[in-house]
């Protein structure tokens, strides 16, 4: 059976390792602590890959994966992690052209929420709210 390779990406503190976690069978952290580098966690017969949301860490430390899913993540109360999905966008393109996207906007039920777009996928990975969603992907 071959492998599935996923990576999640989007700005430091959104969600990602948390999101991984939830499907992983992972304690949810309510303590930040950000992921360095990218870390391969494995589900399966599918390697989810957790970046780590600075610039700095990107994709040329893994030149000969291919990635079948990018999930795009980004916190619906912060505006600049909404802004910046064009940006991940375009740095994942760089790599595999073929690529299938997710874009996935965390924390829903924060009573600071700020962004409301129907045309991403709404979950609270803290509160279990519509990750179901994804779970044709896991």
């Amino acid at each position: 059976m071959s492998e599935t390779n996923i990576i999640v990406i989007g700005d430091a503190g959104v969600g990602k390792t948390n999101l991984i976690n939830h499907f992983t069978n992972l304690k949810f952290e309510k303590m930040y602590i950000p992921t360095v580098k990218i870390k391969c966690h494995k589900l399966n017969n599918i390697n989810i890959y957790d970046t780590g949301g600075q610039d700095k860490y990107d994709l040329t430390h893994y030149p000969n994966v291919i990635f079948s899913h990018c999930i795009i993540m980004y916190d619906v109360t912060n505006n600049l992690s909404y802004n910046s999905i064009n940006k991940w966008k375009k740095k994942i393109l760089q790599f595999n052209k073929q690529i299938k996207f997710i874009v996935v906007g965390n924390k829903i039920d924060s009573l600071d929420r700020k962004i409301f777009d129907n045309n991403t996928v709404n979950i609270s990975v803290k509160n279990n709210l519509n990750t179901n969603i994804l779970n044709k992907i896991f």
